[in-house]
């Protein structure tokens, strides 16, 4: 009995603990060079996409003018070549996964009330536990 009481105190106390995780993702960044400009206007993509990943990511480097003429060979609109001229310098970084967890402490009252009924719970399984033994003429 003493032992089930102070596994019920247990099981109260943590059930009267709240836990949050939470688990955020960094996407990671991913700088657009002028090779990946061009291919990505090569391969269709609209230039709403491109200026979007520029502004997300910025650029590998700032474009020189030998890159800029081959933008402008290749295709790539006047707005994405802009957009690269004018987004930061930014460094590769791969993405990455974190998982924080909040532990609150508990609420003294609902650890006092599942005590409670935890300990009710288990007084009449044990009554009846002896109601039973007693009523087969049992001894111990």
């Amino acid at each position: 009995m003493k032992k089930a009481l102070m596994l019920a105190f247990g099981a109260a106390l943590l059930g009267g603990c709240v836990r949050h995780r939470v688990t955020e993702f960094d996407p990671g960044i991913y700088p657009v060079s002028p090779e990946e400009a061009v291919a990505l206007t090569q391969a269709g993509y609209p230039d709403s996409s491109i200026l979007e990943k520029i502004r997300q990511n910025g650029v590998e480097r700032k474009p020189q003018t030998e890159d800029l003429l081959h933008l402008q060979r290749e295709g790539v609109s006047a707005a994405v070549q802009t957009a690269m001229l004018e987004a930061p310098v930014t460094t590769q970084r791969p993405p990455s996964e974190r998982t924080t967890v909040y532990v609150e402490e508990a609420d003294p009252d609902a650890v006092i009330g599942i005590a409670a009924i935890a300990a009710w719970f288990l007084g009449t399984r044990h009554a009846a536990h002896h109601r039973h033994i007693h009523t087969h003429a049992c001894r111990h």
